[in-house]
């Protein structure tokens, strides 16, 4: 969808890239399931497509793989009307794969509370290249000293976290962040 590409966000990944060559050299941004063109645009005009690893539909049981093998996985709310109450069935299969998420969206949101009270992160204001790249950059460091794990949301906490949500589930698009390239 146009409403999830975050400018900021591609902004904030192009400048890590550009001054940190480890980063670089460790990035690949997997794509799974259909990407609006205005964000391969986007990915493109950032100059971040060499690192652009684009596939196609793939049955649910494998892109739960590709999350759970994934070293963080992007989550975006998108950008409409009253997007503060959207939970997505993405956000479960997320939190399900104990992989480290960065949220994008709006920070007091239904999602970003979920998220907190999860401790699988916090949701990022979409503007806020900064924050991106502080995300990024924990996020980088932890995988870099083999402590990602410390980033991976406790199976008791999300059970807590998502006990009383009754919101109607609604897709989102999967970005996967490898970096290391695992898969």
């Amino acid at each position: 969808m146009a409403n999830q590409n975050i400018e900021e966000l591609w902004d904030a990944i192009s400048y890590l890239i550009n001054n940190n060559k480890k980063f670089a050299s460790d990035l690949e941004i997997m794509t799974v399931g259909n990407i609006h063109n205005e964000v391969i645009e986007t990915i493109d005009k950032k100059g971040l497509s060499t690192y652009l690893n684009k596939i196609n539909y793939v049955p649910h049981r494998e892109a739960v793989e590709l999350m759970q093998n994934a070293s963080s996985l992007l989550f975006i709310i998108p950008k409409v009307k009253d997007n503060k109450g959207i939970i997505t069935g993405k956000l479960f299969d997320y939190l399900a794969a104990s992989t480290p998420i960065i949220g994008i969206g709006p920070p007091d949101s239904d999602a970003a509370n979920i998220l907190k009270n999860a401790r699988a992160g916090e949701m990022i204001n979409p503007n806020d290249e900064f924050g991106s790249k502080k995300r990024f950059g924990e996020l980088y460091y932890l995988w870099e000293s083999s402590r990602l794990q410390e980033a991976i949301p406790n199976k008791a906490n999300i059970k807590k976290a998502t006990a009383n949500t009754d919101k109607d589930l609604t897709t989102t698009f999967l970005v996967s962040f490898e970096l290391g390239g695992f898969l």
